[in-house]
């Protein structure tokens, strides 16, 4: 069961987002509209960019290195969303980290298919280390936890250095929208199955839901960086982060999987309201930090 304090949060989120995500043809502007109500704290550092090709949002935390330790892909079902909408968890994460987090605002639906934003995370990453930074944790939520991992696998068959790791947030594996806790856990979170259809079937635009790159699940997860997938044990990506840490262990790769009981989807989002999403968020950000300690 939820908290009383995350309940509240979740039928806000209901009446508030999910509804009206739904019924407003200008779904971009009011998801922004209501993140706006998230800022990130004060005192953080907030520098607009450009980051292989598409905007980008560096945040850095009070008493944070201004060193990018962080690469991260917002969610949005690949159609809402930016780096700015996020600003909170990614001041928590640099806080956690103790580096600058760098959100990057990948082109989106119904304008950029598969695999626009894809091509624009491998960009960002690129150019980071062209720079001369030390190649930064991937980190992505939700659609951008799927594209983070597809990124990862990308970097890996092309010779790339890789991250030192990886952090998936209620992130969204499997484009086959088929797993169990879809249709299960319906009554604890915002988030339904018609929205994952939907952004599916037209991010995808004729390729198969299986495609390993586009649904990475379905990819090689072998001679990957070491993951911390974290998600809400009452989201309906529940078994989305359980399969990838099942599959990722057959392969040989370390993964971690921290499941926080009675949290909905991308709870993490709203730490200002959420003691769990905050703590969430630390915990994530320590992880991170670990990794590139052993690395750098």
């Amino acid at each position: 069961m939820p908290s009383p304090q995350a309940q509240e949060l979740l039928d806000e989120l209901r009446d508030r987002l999910a509804s009206r995500l739904s019924e407003d043809d200008d779904a971009k502007a009011t998801y922004e509209e209501a993140m706006a109500e998230f800022p990130a704290a004060e005192g953080t550092a907030l520098e607009r960019a450009e980051l292989g090709g598409a905007p980008s949002l560096r945040v850095v935390a009070p008493g944070a290195a201004e060193e990018p330790g962080i690469l991260y892909l917002h969610g949005g079902g690949f159609a809402v969303g930016s780096a700015a909408s996020n600003q909170d968890l990614l001041a928590r994460l640099s806080h956690g980290a103790a580096v600058a987090a760098v959100g990057v605002d990948y082109p989106l639906l119904p304008d950029a298919r598969f695999p626009a934003a894809l091509d624009v995370a491998l960009a960002a990453y690129r150019e980071l280390l062209d720079g001369g930074a030390p190649p930064p944790i991937l980190a992505g939520s939700s659609a951008g936890g799927g594209l983070a991992l597809s990124a990862a696998m990308r970097l890996r068959d092309d010779g790339d250095p890789p991250p030192p790791g990886l952090v998936f947030l209620s992130a969204w594996f499997d484009l086959t929208v088929s797993a169990p806790s879809i249709e299960t856990a319906t009554d604890g979170d915002w988030l339904g199955r018609e929205t994952l259809v939907l952004a599916a079937e037209t991010y995808l635009d004729g390729r198969a839901d299986t495609d390993p790159i586009a649904s990475p699940l379905h990819g090689d997860l072998s001679g990957l960086p070491r993951m911390l997938i974290q998600v809400g044990g009452s989201e309906i990506l529940l078994d989305d982060a359980q399969r990838l840490a099942d599959a990722a262990r057959r392969a040989g790769t370390p993964a971690e999987l921290d499941v926080w009981p009675g949290m909905f989807h991308n709870f993490q989002l709203f730490g200002s309201r959420l003691d769990e999403g905050a703590a969430a968020l630390e915990s994530a950000g320590k992880w991170a930090s670990e990794r590139l300690s052993e690395h750098r």
